[in-house]
């Protein structure tokens, strides 16, 4: 039986940094993303040669392509010498 909430949430690297710490922390939190989705493929390709990979393939490039639109923010951020706020949230909730 589930005593706690049904739906959770939390904040997480939220603050305001400079670039090459925005950068950084873009960096890791979309590779860890990548590689994860990465996983998942080659599970799915483990257990059925046959199994389509467009739909990792599609969030793959999805990170990819907001990995780049977030570079290009701290290019800017970096010529105009501003800081980054970034606001990361966590939620969890359980579906049924």
């Amino acid at each position: 039986m589930i005593t706690q909430e049904l739906a959770q949430e939390t904040k997480f690297i939220s603050g305001v940094y400079n670039t090459r710490e925005a950068r950084e922390l873009m960096n890791a939190i979309i590779d860890k993303q990548i590689n994860f989705y990465k996983i998942q493929c080659l599970k799915e390709y483990e257990g059925d040669n046959l199994a389509d990979s467009k739909y990792w393939n599609e969030k793959i490039e999805a990170l990819i392509a907001k990995r780049e639109s977030f570079k290009e923010m701290i290019n800017a951020a970096k010529g105009e010498d501003c800081g980054i706020s970034i606001d990361g949230v966590f939620e969890m909730k359980l579906i049924k």
